[in-house]
Parts: C-alpha cells; structure tokens; sequence
C-alpha cells in the first residue's frame, strides 16, 4: 500500500516557517554583533522589531547552543528585572588575508582579551608570463 500523499501546500509552511525563522534569527545577530557589550531581550525586541515570544525563543536557541552567554538578570527599574546577555567571543571569529606579489600574509583575532595568530608565506619567484609561439591560445603575452 502506498504511503498517504501531503496535501499541496502543507510542506511549503513548514518550509516558510523555517525561513522566516531564519531571516529572524540574522536579525537578533545583526543587533547582538553590532553591540560592543552586554544587551537585553528588551533591547532585541526594540532593535528589531520582532514580537517578544519570537526574540525570546531565538535568544533562548542562541544561549542553549552556546553562540549567546546567559550573564543573569539585572535590577528592576520598576517591571520585570531585565535578562542580560552576550555574545561569546568564542562565536566571535574574523580572518584577514592578504594576497601580494611576493607574499601571503593572514590573520586570526581570537578575542579581545587574547592575542591574534597570524601566519605568512613567501611566494615562489614569478617566471613571468609565458611566451607566445605560433600556435598559442590566445591568452599567452604577446611581445
């Protein structure tokens, strides 16, 4: 017996759902990463504009896989004590590479409190372009 068809559309939810968690969760990193420090849910929520049970899902996600740290809740000014968090400086990676004409350098931040790696290579001596006989593809330098 075959197995029971999806109806037409049922899978394409599922499939938007997804994405649009997707676009959200660039949006709660977009904020996060262009904060030098600590920031709340709160703040995400203003940031963005995303409703506070979509923020608080994708912030509760980041914290479990580690991408974001939980530091604790802060004073009340009032309301609900704020939930401040950061983002790890471990999740925290930029590379920098630089292609010259006789070496090849790159560079590695780790984080802010250690030091950077960098690495560097000379590059063979160039032979310079090939000469053109007759019969050449036409890509070869011409004299």
């Amino acid at each position: 017996m075959p197995p029971p068809r999806t109806p037409r559309g049922v899978d394409d939810g599922a499939r938007h759902a997804r994405h649009l968690r997707g676009l959200n969760l660039e949006r709660v990193l977009n904020v996060a990463m262009d904060r030098p420090g600590s920031f709340t849910r709160a703040e995400l929520i203003e940031a963005t504009g995303l409703s506070a049970p979509t923020v608080g899902s994708l912030a509760s996600d980041l914290i479990r896989s580690g991408v974001v740290r939980d530091l604790g809740t802060g004073p009340s000014s009032g309301g609900r004590r704020p939930s401040f968090m950061e983002l790890n400086a471990r999740h925290r990676y930029v590379a920098g590479i630089d292609l010259g004409p006789t070496r090849t350098r790159l560079a590695v931040p780790i984080s802010a409190a250690t030091a950077s790696w960098t690495g560097s290579s000379p590059l063979p001596p160039a032979a310079g372009p090939p000469r053109c006989s007759r019969g050449s593809p036409p890509t070869c330098a011409r004299s």
